[in-house]
Protein backbone atom coordinates (compact mmCIF):
# COMPACT_ATOMS: atom_id res chain seq x y z
CA UNK A 1 0.00 0.00 0.00
CA UNK A 2 1.23 3.56 -0.80
CA UNK A 3 0.88 6.60 0.99
CA UNK A 4 -2.08 7.33 -1.13
CA UNK A 5 -3.87 4.49 -0.46
CA UNK A 6 -3.25 5.01 3.39
CA UNK A 7 -4.80 8.43 3.11
CA UNK A 8 -7.64 7.24 0.91
CA UNK A 9 -8.75 4.71 3.62
CA UNK A 10 -8.07 7.80 6.62
CA UNK A 11 -10.66 9.52 4.91
CA UNK A 12 -12.82 7.11 4.10
CA UNK A 13 -13.01 5.83 7.94
CA UNK A 14 -13.26 9.69 9.23
CA UNK A 15 -15.98 10.18 6.84
CA UNK A 16 -18.15 7.38 7.70
CA UNK A 17 -17.47 8.80 11.32
CA UNK A 18 -18.88 11.95 10.89
CA UNK A 19 -21.55 10.29 8.87
CA UNK A 20 -22.62 8.20 12.30
CA UNK A 21 -22.28 11.33 14.43
CA UNK A 22 -24.48 13.16 12.02
CA UNK A 23 -27.14 10.49 12.16
CA UNK A 24 -27.18 10.74 15.74
CA UNK A 25 -27.93 14.41 15.79
CA UNK A 26 -31.88 14.14 15.47
CA UNK A 27 -31.50 12.61 19.20
CA UNK A 28 -29.88 15.53 20.32
CA UNK A 29 -31.90 18.04 18.65
CA UNK A 30 -34.91 16.20 20.65
CA UNK A 31 -33.60 17.66 23.59
CA UNK A 32 -33.17 21.18 23.03
CA UNK A 33 -36.69 21.22 21.24
CA UNK A 34 -38.17 22.55 24.50
CA UNK A 35 -35.35 24.60 26.03
CA UNK A 36 -36.10 25.91 30.05
CA UNK A 37 -37.55 29.33 30.27
CA UNK A 38 -36.71 31.66 32.20
CA UNK A 39 -38.80 31.90 34.51
CA UNK A 40 -39.28 28.13 35.25
CA UNK A 41 -35.38 28.33 35.69
CA UNK A 42 -35.79 31.47 38.37
CA UNK A 43 -39.04 29.31 39.93
CA UNK A 44 -37.09 25.77 40.09
CA UNK A 45 -33.55 28.16 41.99
CA UNK A 46 -36.43 30.04 44.21
CA UNK A 47 -37.42 27.00 45.32
CA UNK A 48 -34.48 24.72 46.03
CA UNK A 49 -32.83 27.92 48.27
CA UNK A 50 -36.64 28.21 49.82
CA UNK A 51 -36.41 24.81 50.75
CA UNK A 52 -32.90 24.37 52.07
CA UNK A 53 -33.35 27.21 54.13
CA UNK A 54 -36.97 25.65 55.81
CA UNK A 55 -35.10 21.92 55.72
CA UNK A 56 -31.97 23.92 57.72
CA UNK A 57 -34.64 25.88 60.35
CA UNK A 58 -36.84 22.30 60.90
CA UNK A 59 -33.06 20.56 61.60
CA UNK A 60 -32.43 23.11 63.88
CA UNK A 61 -35.40 22.88 65.77
CA UNK A 62 -34.97 19.41 66.20
CA UNK A 63 -31.38 19.93 67.33
CA UNK A 64 -32.85 22.59 70.13
CA UNK A 65 -35.37 19.74 71.06
CA UNK A 66 -32.86 17.18 71.67
CA UNK A 67 -30.35 19.12 73.08
CA UNK A 68 -32.80 21.27 75.57
CA UNK A 69 -29.93 24.35 75.33
CA UNK A 70 -29.74 27.28 72.96
CA UNK A 71 -25.84 27.88 73.62
CA UNK A 72 -25.03 24.97 71.87
CA UNK A 73 -27.44 25.73 68.73
CA UNK A 74 -25.64 29.55 68.23
CA UNK A 75 -23.54 28.23 65.90
CA UNK A 76 -26.42 26.91 63.19
CA UNK A 77 -28.28 29.57 63.94
CA UNK A 78 -25.21 32.01 63.20
CA UNK A 79 -25.08 30.11 60.28
CA UNK A 80 -29.07 30.92 59.43
CA UNK A 81 -28.30 34.45 59.99
CA UNK A 82 -25.77 34.99 58.07
CA UNK A 83 -25.26 32.95 54.92
CA UNK A 84 -29.43 31.21 54.57
CA UNK A 85 -31.48 34.26 55.65
CA UNK A 86 -30.12 37.26 52.93
CA UNK A 87 -30.14 34.39 50.42
CA UNK A 88 -33.23 33.43 50.51
CA UNK A 89 -34.22 37.05 50.75
CA UNK A 90 -32.44 37.91 47.23
CA UNK A 91 -33.91 34.82 45.46
CA UNK A 92 -37.48 36.15 47.05
CA UNK A 93 -36.70 39.69 45.95
CA UNK A 94 -35.51 38.74 42.42
CA UNK A 95 -38.42 36.30 41.85
CA UNK A 96 -41.27 38.20 42.58
CA UNK A 97 -38.95 41.34 41.06
CA UNK A 98 -39.07 39.72 37.67
CA UNK A 99 -42.36 37.45 37.64
CA UNK A 100 -43.73 40.61 35.32
CA UNK A 101 -40.86 40.09 33.05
Amino acid sequence: MTNNDNLDAEIQRRTEAVSAREEALPALDRLTEKPISVARARYELTGWVVGTFLFSVFVLILFIMRDGEISRANFIIEILKTLLLPLVTLMIGHYFGSKSD
